[in-house]
């Protein structure tokens, strides 16, 4: 799922993705922002205190596909994901703007 923090693609914080999992009794719920990490502390925290299980990920864009990647322990989220996440998105950010 994506919250405010996939731009124009969402307007639900992190925090409002877990309470309506919880009002749905789901056990689990993702957040996969496009290209970005920076609703995973906020989603984690309130998936916690919720006792909701958070599965945190990311999509990207490889040759304008989606590609959902999703972390499995901490180490995976600290080190690998952002790794990925800079390196798909590095060539939109040294091409030319596309209207």
């Amino acid at each position: 799922m994506h919250s405010h923090y996939s731009f124009l693609d969402s307007t639900l914080s992190p925090s409002a993705i877990v309470k309506l999992a919880k009002q749905h009794n789901s056990p689990a719920v993702a957040l996969a922002d496009s290209g970005n990490l920076h609703g995973a502390v906020e989603f984690a925290l309130a998936a916690k205190e919720a006792d909701v299980k958070a599965i945190i990920g990311v999509e990207l864009r490889v040759a304008d596909k989606p590609l959902l990647l999703y972390v499995e322990s901490g180490r995976g989220y600290l080190a690998r994901l952002p790794n990925a996440t800079y390196a798909a998105e590095r060539p939109r950010l040294v091409s030319r703007p596309r209207l």
